[in-house]
């Protein structure tokens, strides 16, 4: 556990040594003496750091937008979001719901129950026998068949 925080906390730190607003603004000094004699033994690396901001004000994490304006980032932001939340899923759900049948497949099922309807009223069966011509195909006579089992 301990060393996941370590390495969470390298990330860190190196997320903002390369960072290059911080670059430009940071000035890190190190400064390394060495010496023989006990009394420098524990002035033997110095860290100066200049302060970026004041420290009320929270870190601004960007959301990608905008780097150079915090109220202009999340503007965008919220207004990309609005715009596909809203209007992109909600009105695109719309629109291909009400859309017409692009497939005909509600004009084919009404256009079969009218010749269902039509063949009812003049006398015939629901589907013509001979709908298709019996001398352009051949069929195997009942020697040919034997014993096969045949499934209608």
């Amino acid at each position: 556990m301990a060393s996941m925080a370590n390495i969470r906390s390298i990330c860190k730190l190196n997320r903002i040594w390369w960072s290059p607003k911080i670059k430009k603004q940071v000035k890190i000094h190190f400064d390394r003496t060495i010496g023989t004699t006990t009394v420098h033994k524990f002035k033997t690396f110095s860290n100066h750091m200049d302060k970026v901001s004041d420290g009320n004000r929270k870190n601004w994490v960007s959301y990608g937008f905008s780097e150079e304006s915090e109220k202009l980032d999340k503007q965008i932001m919220h207004f990309s979001f609005f715009i596909t939340i809203s209007i992109c899923l909600t009105l695109g759900g719309y629109i291909l719901i009400y859309l017409p049948d692009f497939k005909m497949k509600d004009w084919a099922q009404r256009e079969a129950y009218l010749e269902l309807r039509r063949r009812e009223n003049g006398g015939l069966p629901p589907i013509d026998p001979n709908l298709i011509d019996p001398s352009k195909f051949l069929l195997p006579s009942d020697e040919e068949l034997g014993d096969s089992e045949i499934i209608i």
